[in-house]
């Protein structure tokens, strides 16, 4: 009997440090609110909060479960946001900084941050695992998740190999499932693939086989391009041209789209296969030709479908490089749906970039940095003087594109070279770019773009005493012309020549627009930074 005591003594012990190692959340109120913009970003705005990477850590910092403060997800009351702009440290205390997920949110691809579905949150984060030596492998990027109502954090959907990884989280009906890239060794020679996970189980539901380019939805809906490398059965060796497939998340297959196979080819491996009515004609002309094409994907905004179409005979005659597009409908496009956008010249090659802003397949937006600025390409005007371009705003010429809020026609664009971003009303010809801020910014290619609530433009200021960490402008007042009294500028033209002074008012003025919270480290460097220099 004593014995078995304590045998069951030993079992419930077992089952109790079980169940109290599961780690959790603190559950905090008003979860639950209608989700309103972001997702995919470092900021999202739901309900009456704004969710966002408290600043940049490095990927190599302690990334042990409720160590992190800096690039944590925090949140602060939307309203509370116009509380920081002033620069009013009474105000600034005011402001309440909840923590919710006290991990390292980040991986070495700013392209993509976190995203929210129902009741949870889903992130990446450095790997805390170890390898066989013991060393941590934050090499790696694990997936994973936190439920917001429960504060229960879920198992690890999946753990990629490297932190430069591709990946989004995609709802299709009730499920939400991880897309993401990989690199795998086979016979020696490495093959870029996607994978796709049910992200509430942490099952494969699809890995494609090895993509030429891939391109997965910037709006994070479900359809995923892709082209490969055709085999030939008869030769046993890869072809010369690849083909085009369409993929839904959540689906077991992917479609073919469209295959480059030429004429040759066509005639002797792919009569009567799946190829048969795949051909790529465009008005009635078979645009892969003898040979056939390779065919690259440009951009994939989840509405629309860019690629370019390169010939691979030998013969130059026959050389051509061509672009085209086509409408997503009910997640897919066929043959008939493509519109041809134009050839390759040094014209359109600018327009028809991975950096552009593509509106619609006849307004798309990008910088032409060596003549005009700011164009516009329309492929329907692709005869005129200006290769279907018009000039928006040639302020623009050292400037890229950085993101769009279309809903109130405003583009936002950074010179990368000196971290300042500019807003421009890109809908109207000849417009006048307006600067916003004052101080370097952290630009896309080492941190996440800005994003713009309301009035309220919300970046990382890169150098120090600010120290990577999130803050806030208020454009509120950009438009105004009125001058201030004794002066020739206006508000924000004051604001601009101000913002710069280094002197110790400033500084803790601007510290005092931090949107979210520092550690302690850096606040003790900062307060290091005001004694050194101004003691």
């Amino acid at each position: 009997m004593k014995k078995l005591l304590a045998l069951l003594i030993s079992i419930i012990t077992a089952v109790l440090m079980l169940t109290g190692c599961n780690p959790t959340a603190d559950i905090l109120p008003g979860v639950d609110g209608e989700y309103k913009s972001g997702n995919g970003t470092f900021l999202v705005e739901k309900g009456d909060y704004v969710y966002f990477i408290n600043g940049q850590e490095s990927l190599t910092a302690d990334n042990t479960l409720n160590t992190p403060v800096k690039s944590a997800l925090v949140r602060v009351k939307t309203s509370d946001i116009g509380k920081l702009t002033d620069g009013d440290l009474a105000n600034d205390s005011e402001v309440k900084v909840d923590t919710v997920v006290s991990k390292i949110l980040m991986t070495g691809n700013y392209g993509t941050g976190v995203y929210f579905y129902g009741d949870s949150v889903y992130y990446a984060t450095p790997s805390t695992n170890k390898d066989k030596t013991g060393a941590i492998q934050n090499q790696k990027t694990e997936f994973a998740s936190l439920n917001l109502k429960t504060g229960k954090f879920g198992k690890a959907i999946a753990t990629a190999d490297d932190n430069t990884t591709s990946f989004k989280f995609v709802q299709v009906g009730e499920n939400v499932y991880l897309t993401y890239t990989l690199s795998e060794t086979v016979d020696g020679a490495t093959e870029n693939k996607f994978k796709v996970v049910n992200a509430s189980n942490g099952e494969e539901v699809y890995t494609s086989s090895a993509y030429e380019s891939v391109a997965f939805a910037d709006d994070n809906s479900a359809t995923v391009f892709f082209t490969t490398t055709a085999y030939s059965e008869s030769l046993e060796q890869d072809e010369s041209f690849n083909n085009l497939y369409s993929y839904k998340v959540g689906d077991a297959d992917a479609k073919l789209v469209v295959t480059g196979a030429g004429r040759y080819a066509l005639d002797r491996d792919y009569t009567a296969t799946e190829f048969e009515g795949k051909e790529f004609v465009y008005n009635g002309n078979l645009i892969s030709g003898a040979q056939g094409i390779t065919i690259s994907l440009i951009k994939n905004t989840g509405a629309l479908v860019v690629f370019k179409v390169t010939t691979t005979d030998s013969n130059s005659a026959y050389q051509s490089n061509m672009y085209f597009g086509a409408n997503i409908v009910d997640g897919g496009v066929n043959v008939a749906s493509f519109k041809k956008l134009g050839d390759s010249n040094v014209h359109v090659d600018k327009a028809l970039s991975t950096n552009s802003y593509y509106e619609s397949l006849n307004a798309i937006y990008y910088i032409d940095s060596e003549n005009y600025g700011l164009m516009k390409y329309n492929y329907e005007n692709s005869n005129n003087a200006e290769f279907g371009t018009e000039i928006i705003s040639s302020e623009c010429k050292n400037y890229s594109i950085s993101f769009v809020d279309k809903a109130s026609g405003y583009m936002y664009l950074c010179n990368t070279a000196e971290g300042i971003y500019y807003r421009a009303n890109y809908t109207a010809n000849d417009v006048k770019v307006k600067q916003i801020n004052g101080i370097a910014m952290q630009t896309s290619t080492a941190f996440y773009s800005p994003r713009v609530i309301g009035n309220y433009f919300i970046g990382s200021y890169a150098n120090e005493p600010f120290y990577k960490y999130a803050y806030v402008v208020d454009m509120s007042k950009i438009d105004d012309e009125t001058k201030l009294e004794g002066k020739d500028v206006t508000y924000y033209e004051n604001y601009l020549e101000t913002i710069v002074e280094s002197d110790e008012e400033t500084i803790k003025k601007v510290h005092g627009t931090l949107l979210g919270k520092m550690n302690e480290t850096d606040s003790d460097l900062y307060e290091k930074y005001l004694e050194d220099n101004f003691a």
